[in-house]
């Protein structure tokens, strides 16, 4: 399924046509070059050329310039591969370009930097895990939101997320650090997948 098509069904707490004037999103996805695809087909090819990639990561990154269009211009970009990272630049909508890694190191990002971070796929299976998610909260300004978007099996599947990421989830928030805003499962994240938005407020 198209991002385009994907975006609509993730349900967000900022409202675009009232968002602050000056809001700034960090994307984030780990080693996005080796798998940045955003359909099932490409996911899975291991032979796939260096032009599927990068048609598929287009097509990944619509959303993003959905974002531009509603008026949000300082989009920061994370990325594990400088490869990725140059063909962001060429969309010509991300303000910085930060090729490192998201996971429990600090990147070079102040605190309290982001009103929101918007992060969809990033959490799979060699990818993201519960350890970035201190990380992810530093770096968003007290009554930012953090938006999580993956594929729900990953929850049950993946013996790095089964009984570890919303649990580690669920002790952040113990801890005062933020607060379930939502959690939602939709049907078609990827052909015969379903997904899962979880959506977070940084206290």
């Amino acid at each position: 399924m198209a991002q385009s098509d994907r975006k609509d069904r993730v349900q967000s707490p900022l409202k675009l046509d009232q968002r602050p004037e000056r809001c700034e999103v960090i994307r984030n996805r780990k080693n996005m070059f080796a798998e940045p695809t955003t359909t099932l087909e490409t996911h899975l090819d291991p032979n796939s050329t260096p032009e599927a990639l990068a048609k598929s990561y287009d097509d990944w990154s619509g959303s993003y310039d959905e974002l531009v269009k509603k008026g949000f211009t300082n989009i920061d970009a994370v990325d594990g591969s400088q490869k990725m990272l140059d063909l962001a630049e060429k969309k010509q909508i991300y303000r910085r370009l930060i090729c490192d890694f998201v996971g429990p190191n600090p990147l070079d990002i102040e605190k309290d930097t982001y009103d929101a971070i918007v992060c969809c796929g990033g959490f799979a299976a060699g990818h993201l895990k519960e350890d970035c998610l201190p990380e992810l909260i530093r770096v968003v300004k007290p009554g930012g939101y953090i938006v999580i978007t993956f594929r729900e099996e990953w929850l049950h599947l993946y013996e790095d997320f089964k009984d570890k990421l919303e649990p580690a989830m669920a002790r952040l928030q113990e801890q005062g650090l933020w607060e379930r805003v939502s959690r939602e499962i939709f049907p078609n994240f990827l052909p015969g997948k379903n997904g899962i938005t979880i959506v977070y407020k940084v206290l």
